[in-house]
């Protein structure tokens, strides 16, 4: 081949590869740009527009806050309306938004038993779990019901006290009737579905069905040593730094959160029965935002947001995808093999059941 010839095809060759060069760069270009237009569209589109959701009181509003409405609010621009503790809505509350036709509230947080009587009540939009990207990766007691998506896992045990004056502590439920325990336990006044079902378990080895009587003869001999029945982990945290009590029933991220803020106490799991569940999104019938209901559970269930909230609340995530540090995953449920092993209430029989235990429970308190 002459020198001109292969002068000519370097020419060429290099001609190439500059033109595919500079095509390339032009494909990332328009990729950024369009990257870039989409999230401004994106933010366009939503301007203006709100989001009415319940949320728990206390320190899980405010680590929710910080964790995902606000990262939400930056991404799509809608605002994030959360309610108070005194705007806590109950089922018939949330009936009588429903059939106002106009529902002022978006998205509510379901136990599993109000999950089964909101339903049968019409209460909930059914979901397009087509825009829920990680849907498929949810435990399965995440998807009890085509209306509603679990989004994270509690745990109910005991707030044990720390310190060299402590008494020792329970290894079951049964326990806690002994006399050393006279004048150091708190219950809380609230917790009659969590209390009642994991004494039966105690006593009978199932969930359901309960044998109430069993139970409230166990309760009994509790009673005589039971300081006061509280309002709630406020009221246990300043229990515990006062030292007026050792031992309360209580959630685990409660108490966890807690010994954050610089109370000396753990949380501990009796041997015989730890009840768990989830906590439950839904979205109102009628909500003129399911559109951007939807938007939020999908932001809510990702992995990002599942595993900031389970840093700073201490409930496990419900997305299986969500990978924890080694030490959360030392002390949350994490993967399918401590989910599975983990007791949970047939929300069904709770569904029919709980009216009834509540009365049998305020009745005994008033006693």
């Amino acid at each position: 081949m002459s020198k001109k010839r292969l002068l000519f095809v370097g020419i060429v060759l290099l001609l190439s590869v500059v033109l595919i060069l500079a095509l390339t760069g032009c494909g990332r270009a328009d990729e950024a740009n369009e990257v870039e237009t989409t999230d401004e569209q994106t933010q366009e589109e939503y301007s203006g527009r709100s989001l009415a959701i319940q949320v728990w009181p206390g320190s899980w509003e405010d680590v929710y806050t910080e964790q995902v409405y606000k990262p939400f609010q930056e991404k799509y621009g809608i605002e994030i309306i959360s309610t108070t503790a005194v705007e806590w809505y109950s089922l018939a509350k949330i009936k009588t938004e429903v059939d106002s036709g106009n529902p002022q509230i978006d998205i509510v947080i379901a136990m599993p038993g109000d999950v089964v009587k909101g339903e049968q009540m019409g209460l909930w939009e059914e979901l397009d779990t087509s825009k829920l990207t990680y849907y498929k990766d949810l435990y399965d007691r995440a998807k009890i019901s085509p209306n509603t998506v679990g989004f994270l896992i509690y745990r109910y045990g005991y707030a044990y006290r720390q310190g060299d004056d402590v008494v020792e502590p329970p290894v079951n439920w049964a326990d806690l009737a002994d006399p050393r325990f006279k004048g150091k336990l708190t219950i809380p006044d609230s917790h009659p579905t969590y209390i009642i079902q994991s004494i039966n378990y105690t006593l009978t080895g199932q969930m359901s069905p309960v044998d109430v009587d069993a139970v409230f003869a166990v309760l009994d001999r509790i009673k005589p040593n039971i300081l006061n029945f509280n309002k709630g982990a406020g009221e246990i945290q300043d229990m515990i730094n006062r030292k007026e009590v050792d031992i309360s029933t209580m959630f685990d991220g409660r108490i966890y959160n807690m010994r954050d803020a610089g109370t000396p106490v753990e949380w501990m799991q009796f041997a015989d029965a730890t009840l768990a569940a989830f906590d439950y999104f839904a979205i109102l019938k009628g909500s003129e935002n399911a559109d951007i209901a939807h938007l939020f559970l999908d932001f809510a269930l990702q992995p990002e947001q599942q595993i900031n909230v389970a840093k700073h609340l201490y409930y496990a995530p419900a997305n299986s995808a969500a990978q924890l540090p080694q030490d959360l995953a030392e002390i949350l449920p994490f993967g399918k093999d401590a989910i599975d092993a983990l007791l949970f209430e047939d929300y069904e029989y709770v569904a029919v059941n709980e009216e009834a235990w509540w009365e049998r429970w305020s009745a005994w308190l008033a006693e």
